[in-house]
């Protein structure tokens, strides 16, 4: 007997939805995990799921906090963690997230799961070459990423940005003010 599936509602491989449009999000962290990049450089793995609005729940967001440096690869000086971009995003997240912080990885780490916070995600395109100057097999593929994080109730969730209309909007769909114009 045959069984039918919903073919179109599989998302591509990898999990990754492209039809989730830039905007802002209701996330729930998922999984935290301190671990290794490619490179062999301590990292922080996070996956999110969008849970709100009900129409993208269940989109997953992954992000990678590399903290380690070439000089450091374990990340045990604390200037590392000073100096690294990733540890103050992670630090963010942590916060917004309202992980109560015991300044251990692992324990912030598995406090952070299952915690919301507000994401908001743009698209990226996966280069040709990684990081490490080998062949991407993800090449041209769209991935949603993380920009910024908020904690719930500090900005309204809107979603995805919804198309303008009126005099207000210009051809590239940004407003416009009319007491500014």
């Amino acid at each position: 007997m045959a069984k039918p599936y919903p073919y179109d509602l599989i998302p591509e491989l990898g999990g990754r939805r492209p039809d989730l449009e830039p905007g802002t999000y209701v996330a729930e962290v998922e999984a935290m995990t301190p671990g290794s990049s490619k490179k062999g450089l301590y990292q922080i793995s996070a996956t999110y799921r969008v849970a709100e609005p009900t129409d993208v729940a269940g989109t997953p967001l992954w992000e990678y906090y590399t903290v380690g440096t070439n000089d450091d690869p374990d990340a045990e000086d604390p200037a590392t963690w000073q100096n690294s971009s990733f540890a103050r995003q992670w630090k963010r997240v942590l916060t917004k997230a309202r992980v109560p912080v015991t300044k251990d990885v692992d324990t912030d780490c598995a406090a952070a799961v299952g915690r919301r916070l507000l994401v908001e995600t743009f698209k990226e395109v996966e280069p040709a070459k990684d990081k490490l100057g080998n062949d991407n097999p993800y090449a041209g593929k769209i991935k949603n990423r993380v920009r910024e994080t908020w904690a719930i109730g500090e900005k309204a969730a809107a979603g995805a940005p919804r198309p303008l209309t009126g005099s207000s909007v210009g051809p590239e769909r940004s407003l416009v003010c009319p007491l500014c114009s």
